[in-house]
């Protein structure tokens, strides 16, 4: 239902931040 849709939405966005963060990282190190 729609609660699993938002649910799956917010673990890909968490997801997509943590992989932005880790580039980011790898970038400045």
């Amino acid at each position: 239902g729609v609660a699993l849709v938002l649910a799956l939405a917010l673990i890909n966005a968490n997801a997509n931040t943590y992989a932005l963060a880790l580039i980011n990282a790898n970038a400045n190190a």
